[in-house]
């Protein structure tokens, strides 16, 4: 993607409400531009000052440490406030042509940014607000204001082509907006497992809608078959304590993208497990741990009624248990254990499909093909 010298123009802020450590999309979309001439500058937010990384491959990450606490809720309400008025004057002196907004909270001094100083802005829907926040009466109308947010913005981006019914009704200038780009990972070569392989594995935030204490109430009590998990969030010291003794389960708490990849290299299946009875995100998810496994050519096990579901059924990329339903997840991971080359077929359709469909490749012109119109105008 060929684009103008105009150096202004190519200065990106990225904002998103976590510490980025890690936080793959942000990551990638920050390298891709910069691999395409664009000067990026991410700026997060690290509530719990726990994060001790530094910046990636030379693109600056400003961490804000106003205190707050991962899935608080309102009880963040303080610290997001902070952090808003600190992106407001960062926006203002360092004078970003493009903003890219991954979340509504970030969305709200981007906008007000780019309307006064007449920039450009994109919003990055990682997940609606109003279906991934617990809001209560406000989702209506929290959910009016993101969709007056977006007609407001100069590119929507969604990670999938479904999660455009999450935001309907949808003008006709705000559906011109939107781009599909898909959370694919970078095809990474030479990756080395870095555990013994026969085992199951997950990444992810650790909350009770993604399945993962069913999980653990499963395995420990099957000695043949050996689950192996990271990541953080609320329900960790739940886990850890409910695993405790149990040989054939290990956490790896919070690790670095690169590790996560391995580990899901080595595995026999990558669980993504998201509850469909909470609605809104969780019926919607395309996560990265979809994409990675097509990357990685690994089987996903994930629970019916998502968005998910169907693309693991219709492609025959996985297996499908009802959320919770801790005796048909046993007799699957059993049936993977006992019949691995249903498992491996599995993988290599999914790899098919990541270079048919969702290569990052793909994924990477699109993004540039946004910029690149941004920066020409």
């Amino acid at each position: 993607m060929k684009l103008r010298n105009d150096c202004h123009k190519r200065n990106v802020a990225i904002l998103r409400t976590t510490a980025i450590d890690p936080e793959p999309r942000v990551e990638k979309t920050a390298k891709w531009l910069q691999k395409a001439g664009f000067r990026v500058t991410i700026f997060g937010w690290d509530r719990e000052g726990t994060s001790k990384s530094k910046d990636i491959n030379d693109i600056t990450i400003e961490r804000s440490k106003f205190k707050g606490k991962y899935g608080a809720g309102l009880g963040n309400l303080i610290g997001m406030v902070q952090f808003n008025l600190h992106i407001f004057r960062r926006l203002f002196k360092e004078k970003p042509f493009i903003v890219h907004a991954c979340d509504l909270d970030t969305l709200v001094p981007a906008l007000i940014y780019c309307k006064i100083a007449r920039k450009k802005l994109v919003y990055d829907i990682f997940d609606f607000y109003a279906e991934s926040r617990y809001v209560g009466r406000l989702k209506g109308p929290i959910g009016k204001f993101e969709r007056w947010c977006c007609n407001k913005c100069d590119s929507i981006i969604i990670v999938h082509e479904k999660r455009i019914e999450q935001l309907e009704p949808v003008s006709d200038s705000t559906r011109t907006k939107i781009s599909v780009i898909y959370n694919t990972p970078d095809e990474i070569e030479n990756i080395n497992p870095n555990i013994a392989s026969n085992y199951f594995c997950y990444v992810g935030v650790l909350h009770p809608d993604r399945g993962i204490k069913h999980v653990i109430n499963v395995v420990k009590h099957i000695p043949t078959i050996r689950f192996i998990y990271a990541g953080f969030g609320p329900l960790e010291n739940e886990l850890i304590r409910i695993s405790s003794g149990a040989e054939n389960i290990i956490f790896l708490g919070r690790i670095n993208y690169q590790t996560a990849l391995e580990l899901e290299a080595g595995a026999l299946a990558i669980i993504a497990f998201y509850d469909a009875s909470m609605g809104g995100n969780n019926l919607y998810a395309a996560p990265n741990k979809l994409f990675e496994a097509l990357m990685l050519g690994k089987p996903l096990i994930t629970s019916e009624g998502t968005l998910l579901a169907d693309i693991v059924k219709t492609e025959n990329i996985g297996y499908v248990v009802p959320f919770g339903n801790e005796e048909l997840l046993r007799n699957t991971l059993l049936s993977i254990i006992n019949n691995p080359e249903d498992a491996k077929l599995k993988g290599k359709r999914a790899r098919e499909l990541y270079d048919n469909k969702y290569s990052a490749k793909i994924a990477k012109e699109r993004l540039l093909d946004i910029y690149s119109k941004m920066s020409q105008s």
